[in-house]
């Protein structure tokens, strides 16, 4: 279904998530999917794992997800190749040089209702690409302090990116592997309380279920672990709360 409105084409999604328009495209070309760039500026945060479950967790709740993985690693396409499930299957494309993403966006909009970019850990032109092809940005966190030392760089990354585009780009931080008996994991909350990154309410302990999970190229909501089943549920529907205010 489409509405003409001033002469330009605005497209209705089968989820009901708001409208956008992406930077980088022509102004005439309104497109359907919502943009979810899962990134940082450090290794080893755990945001390929982070983005493998949230796009099963959104299939599971019927949104049609693509991951494009720009991470010269390409984590999700080796957890695609051990995924089995066809009623559940996930579509990865692989971007690792990031040039051809704004065309390959174009080419992904009008499929799917959720875009999930795997990003890289650089400061490069990819990384800012990716934030401002974005319209939400998730930054995984571990308990450390090169994680906030990163977050912190990360920041004006993204006010570049923001003054880029020429408009605002949500960013969340998300505590990853957390753990609130721990006095480290404590003091990382309250220092990223104290920026000007908004915070995730939810967050994702250390749990054996996610790497498991990750080596039969499932994700947490279809393994046996209910409290990561529950964690990763929760954040799904945190991210989804946002986008709808969007």
């Amino acid at each position: 279904m489409h509405l003409k409105e001033k002469g330009k084409r605005v497209i209705y999604r089968k989820a009901a998530l708001p409208q956008k328009l992406i930077c980088g495209l022509p102004q005439n070309d309104y497109i359907c999917s919502m943009i979810i760039t899962v990134t940082s500026l450090k290794g080893g945060v755990g945001k390929s794992t982070i983005t493998q479950n949230l796009a099963v967790s959104f299939k599971l709740k019927g949104y049609s997800v693509v991951i494009v993985d720009v991470d010269t690693n390409q984590s999700c396409l080796d957890w695609l190749t051990e995924r089995e499930s066809e009623e559940n299957y996930i579509h990865v494309v692989g971007l690792p040089d990031g040039k051809a993403l704004v065309k390959s966006l174009k080419g992904l909009n009008d499929n799917y209702d959720i875009i999930l970019i795997d990003g890289t850990p650089a400061i490069d032109q990819k990384t800012s690409r990716i934030m401002r092809v974005a319209d939400l940005i998730i930054v995984p966190l571990r308990a450390g302090k090169m994680d906030l030392s990163a977050t912190t760089i990360f920041l004006d990354k993204h006010q570049e990116a923001v003054e880029l585009k020429g408009s605002d780009i949500p960013l969340y931080a998300l505590l990853n592997e957390f753990n609130e008996d721990l006095i480290i994991s404590r003091h990382v909350k309250q220092a990223i309380e104290n920026t000007d990154i908004n915070l995730l309410k939810n967050s994702i302990r250390h749990r054996t279920a996610y790497p498991v999970a990750n080596i039969y190229g499932l994700g947490a909501v279809e393994h046996s672990d209910k409290k990561a089943k529950k964690e990763i549920e929760n954040v799904t529907d945190e991210i989804l709360s946002i986008l709808l205010k969007l």
